[in-house]
């Protein structure tokens, strides 16, 4: 686990994500986001690989891209370089979850960055990143992410668009996207 400094994509771990983000067709990268979020906020073990929280800390950085304050979260360097889709509310709620469950669960890059000079600081930097998701799930209204056939996903697809959803993101964890 490589990592030359506390930002979101300063880490090999989030700079691969981030290319393989800009790899990934334009309709797919929701779900690759989806899923690395999903990957934490879902885990419910008593402690976090540190491979699925730089992932997380990524994509959490990604739901903010280009509102108020998210600057701070990307990267000019090692973050993606191609378009990122509309982040669905939703996706930033899970955001939330994901950076909330980092700060209050044992983890592994806690545990790295405990004993590192700039610590402090990247335990700052995921507190800003948490308030600003906090701040921006709080606006507005909640919508649903297309599904793969471009239909939405919301409370009336059921247990078939459930699973669908299910499978897409065990799909794209395993990097099959």
């Amino acid at each position: 686990m490589g990592k030359w400094g506390y930002g979101p994509f300063d880490n090999d771990g989030a700079a691969d994500f981030a290319g393989d983000l800009d790899a990934t067709p334009l309709p797919r990268r929701i779900y690759a986001i989806r899923a690395a979020l999903a990957s934490v906020a879902g885990d419910g073990s008593p402690h976090i690989d540190g491979g699925k929280a730089e992932l997380a800390i990524a994509a959490a950085a990604l739901t903010v891209r280009g509102v108020e304050g998210g600057d701070e979260f990307q990267s000019a360097t090692w973050g993606p370089r191609g378009e990122i889709p509309q982040i669905p509310k939703e996706l930033t709620l899970l955001a939330l979850k994901a950076i909330s469950r980092l700060l209050s669960t044992s983890n592994d890059l806690q545990d790295d960055w405990s004993v590192e000079e700039e610590g402090a600081e990247w335990l700052a930097m995921l507190r800003r990143l948490q308030a600003l998701l906090d701040r921006e799930s709080a606006a507005g209204i909640p919508f649903s992410a297309p599904g793969p056939e471009g239909h939405g996903q919301g409370k009336g697809q059921g247990q078939q668009g459930s699973k669908r959803a299910t499978n897409e993101d065990a799909s794209v964890q395993e990097g099959l996207w």
